[in-house]
C-alpha cells in the first residue's frame, strides 16, 4: 500500500475525532461561574496567577478529564500538565503535552491550548515561562498546588524555582482551589444524587451474587459491573468487597473464597462525571449472628443521629459531642474504628477524600455546617455502615436508598 495513503488514514481518523461534539459535564454557564468563584478566592489569597494541577481542579474548573497525567512516570517525562488562571483574566491556559490535543476538547470547555513536545525538563520550562512571560503572566504572588500528586514533588520543586528565577514570589495554593470546590452547586448535587443510584445498583448486585465458594475477586467483578451497568465510571480509589470485618477495610480483593456464614463487606463508590457517591455496607452469607445484627443497629442508629443533627448553621462541635455520647452509653466506644466523615465530589486516582474533615473523637470544632456540602458519615466499630449526606436548606439529605442493615445473602 502506498504510504500515503497509511499517512491519510492517519490523519482522517485524527480529523474524525476532532469534529466530535464534546462530552461536557456541565454548561457554559456553570463553568463560568466556577472561574469566577476561583478568581474571587484569588483575590482574598493575594494571588496574581493560580497554577492549577491537581486534576480535580483542573475537571471542577473546566472539565478536563484524562486517565495519565505522568506522576509517577519515568524521570524522563515529568508531569507539567496545568491550567494557568490570571486575576482579572477570563481566559485559562492549558498546559500539557502535544498528544492530548484532541483529548483535552472531549471534555473540557478551555480553548486555549498550550502545548508541547518537550523531550526534556528544560525544553518544557522554557516553553512554560516564554509563555507566560509574552502574556504579561510573570511577576508577582503565584499560587502553586503543593498537596497535589500532580506535579510529583520533584517537579513542583522543579518549576517553584524556576517562577522564583523570574521573579515571583510562590506560595501554595491548595486550598484556594479546595476550598472554593467544597460547597456544590445545584447541578453537582444532581451528578451526586446519580453516582449514589450507581453505587446502590453495585450494592444490590452484590447482595444476589454472593454464595458460598465465591471469591472476592468475584464478587468485586460483579459489583462493579453492574455500577458500570448503571452508567458508572472507575473510582478514584480501588473499590473492595472482603470477607472479614473492619480491621480490613483498606484491604484488596483477593482470590479468598468465601465460605458459608461469613461476614462480608463491601466498599463501593458510585461515579459519574467524577463525582463520587460512597455506601459502604455489611454484608452475611447466610443469617448473621445475633449479636452482628445487635451491633448494626447500634452503628445505624449513629448514622441516623448524624443525619437528623447535620444542618446548615448547626455546630458541629455539638453534632460530635451528641455522637460521641451515644457510642460511649452504647458501650462499642472503646472498639471504635473511624467514626467520622469527609467531603465527596469529583475524585481522581489515588484518592476519593475531599478536603474537608470531621471526626467524632477530635476536639470539639466550632466551625457550623454548610449548605451544599457533601459528606460520608462512616459509622465503623468491628462492622462497616457508610452513607453519603448532602447537607440542603432542609438538614442532610442520605442519598442511598439501600437499607442500613446486614444485607442478608444466599447461603
Amino acid at each position: 500500500m502506498d504510504p500515503q495513503e497509511l499517512v491519510a488514514f492517519v490523519d482522517d481518523q485524527a480529523a474524525q475525532i476532532a469534529s466530535r461534539q464534546p462530552d461536557l459535564a456541565f454548561d457554559h454557564d456553570e463553568y463560568a461561574g466556577r472561574l469566577a468563584r476561583l478568581q474571587v478566592a484569588m483575590e482574598h489569597a493575594r494571588l496574581d496567577t493560580l497554577i492549577v494541577s491537581a486534576p480535580e481542579a483542573m475537571c471542577w474548573l473546566h472539565g478536563y478529564q484524562g486517565r495519565w497525567y505522568k506522576s509517577q512516570s519515568t524521570t524522563t517525562w515529568p508531569p507539567f500538565q496545568c491550567t494557568v488562571v490570571r486575576l482579572g483574566d477570563e481566559r485559562l491556559l492549558q498546559f500539557d503535552m502535544e498528544r492530548h490535543r484532541h483529548l483535552i476538547p472531549r471534555t473540557s470547555v478551555v480553548s486555549d491550548l498550550r502545548l508541547k513536545s518537550a523531550n526534556t525538563v528544560s525544553e518544557w520550562l522554557e516553553f512554560f515561562l516564554g509563555e507566560l512571560e509574552a502574556e504579561g503572566w510573570l511577576g508577582g504572588t503565584v499560587g502553586i498546588e503543593k498537596w497535589s500528586s500532580v506535579p510529583n514533588r520533584a517537579t513542583s520543586e522543579i518549576v517553584e524555582a524556576a517562577l522564583q528565577s523570574r521573579g515571583c514570589t510562590v506560595v501554595d495554593g491548595s486550598l484556594v482551589t479546595r476550598q472554593v470546590r467544597r460547597l456544590k452547586s445545584d447541578a453537582e448535587i444532581e451528578v451526586l444524587r446519580r453516582a449514589a443510584g450507581v453505587c446502590d445498583a453495585g450494592l444490590r448486585a452484590l447482595q444476589g451474587a454472593l454464595v458460598p465458594g465465591i471469591t472476592e475477586l468475584e464478587a468485586w467483578e460483579v459489583m462493579v459491573g453492574a455500577m458500570n451497568a448503571a452508567g458508572g465510571e472507575p473510582a478514584a480509589l480501588q473499590e473492595n468487597v472482603w470477607a472479614g470485618t473492619s480491621p480490613l477495610i483498606h484491604a484488596l480483593s483477593s482470590r479468598r473464597r468465601i465460605a458459608a456464614g461469613e461476614i462480608v463487606c463491601a466498599d463501593p463508590c458510585g461515579v459519574v462525571n467524577r463525582y463520587h457517591a460512597n455506601a459502604a455496607r455489611t454484608l452475611s452469607v447466610g443469617e448473621p449472628a445475633p449479636a452482628a445484627i445487635e451491633l448494626m443497629k447500634v452503628l445505624a442508629e449513629g448514622v441516623r443521629l448524624f443525619e437528623d443533627a447535620a444542618a446548615p448553621g448547626v455546630r458541629i462541635g455539638d453534632v460530635q459531642r451528641t455522637l460521641r455520647a451515644f457510642y460511649q452509653d452504647s458501650g462499642i466506644w472503646e472498639r471504635r474504628g473511624w467514626l467520622g466523615g469527609y467531603e465527596f465530589g469529583i475524585a481522581f486516582p489515588p484518592d476519593w477524600v475531599g478536603e474537608w474533615v470531621f471526626a467524632v473523637d477530635d476536639a470539639d470544632s466550632d466551625e457550623v455546617f454548610e449548605e451544599g456540602l457533601v459528606t460520608n458519615y462512616e459509622s465503623v466499630v468491628g462492622l462497616v455502615l457508610i452513607d453519603t449526606f448532602v447537607i440542603g436548606a432542609a438538614g442532610a439529605e442520605r442519598l442511598s436508598s439501600v437499607p442500613p442493615e446486614i444485607l442478608v445473602a444466599g447461603g
